[in-house]
């Protein structure tokens, strides 16, 4: 029989990694719920709760691009792209499809990426 069950120190590990995580941006883009999340240095792009895309800035980053090709439709496919810059301790995300702009943010705390930069 096969065990299934989860240790209690398994899920203290995924409750700690979802209680540190932060959602930036979420929405539900023509069915499809997306999601740009940062935890900890790593920033992810979710499309339907799956990862889709993750990347952590190094410390000369100035700008990430998160992108994924979605389908939306039959036989039909967006290209999602999530653009954070990050040259200042106050991010900026700018969310795009298809090269359209869906959505800009300025970021209403301090990640800390980059103290030196201001």
């Amino acid at each position: 029989m096969l065990n299934t069950s989860e240790s209690s120190f398994e899920r203290t590990e995924k409750m700690g990694f979802y209680l540190k995580t932060r959602t930036l941006f979420l929405t539900n883009f023509k069915g499809v719920e997306v999601a740009v999340t940062k935890s900890g240095p790593a920033f992810t792009l979710l499309v339907g709760g799956l990862v889709r895309a993750k990347r952590v800035p190094d410390e000369n980053c100035l700008r990430i691009s998160l992108s994924t090709a979605i389908q939306t439709g039959y036989e039909w496919h967006e290209y999602l792209e999530a653009i954070i810059d990050v040259s200042t301790n106050y991010p900026k995300l700018e969310v795009r499809a298809n090269d359209k702009k869906i959505s800009r943010h300025g970021a209403p705390f301090c990640f800390g990426l980059n103290p030196s930069k201001e």
